[in-house]
């Protein structure tokens, strides 16, 4: 069992920074402790700021959008998923728009209220135009 961050944190008195969170929820995920992995990525993510373009801030999202889609220390929410995916998306990190584009292949989401269909196509972050226009919701 690792030390988290957030225990010095609370036992030093000083504010832990979005990484240490992201880290640490990291490392709850990587336990199974997946109801403090959200809670870490979530704080994370509500204070990761515009200027923050890294690595770490796409995972967050991306690891958001899995543990939503997969109700992971949660109750699965695609739409919530789909949400975080896209930030992740807009920041230019791959796995996540693979994870989109299969989300909306297989329609996950239908019928409870969100509809996840393509309508118009999809842009990639990174340039590439990759049409999804075709692509619509089984069932």
């Amino acid at each position: 069992m690792s030390i988290k961050l957030e225990r010095v944190a609370e036992l030093s008195g000083l504010p832990m920074s979005w990484r240490a969170y992201a880290t640490d929820g990291s490392r709850y995920f990587e336990e199974g402790k997946f109801e403090d992995a959200m809670r870490c990525f979530l704080r994370a993510e509500e204070m990761v700021g515009e200027g923050d373009n890294e690595t770490l801030v796409c995972a967050v999202y991306h690891n958001l959008g899995n543990m939503y889609l997969l109700g992971q220390g949660c109750e699965a929410d695609a739409a919530r998923a789909v949400a975080f995916y896209k930030k992740s998306v807009a920041r230019g990190f791959e796995p996540s728009f693979h994870n989109l584009r299969t989300i909306y292949v297989n329609g996950r989401g239908k019928g409870q209220g969100n509809e996840l269909s393509v309508e118009q196509p999809f842009c990639h972050p990174l340039g590439s135009r990759r049409s999804y226009a075709s692509l619509h919701c089984r069932g």
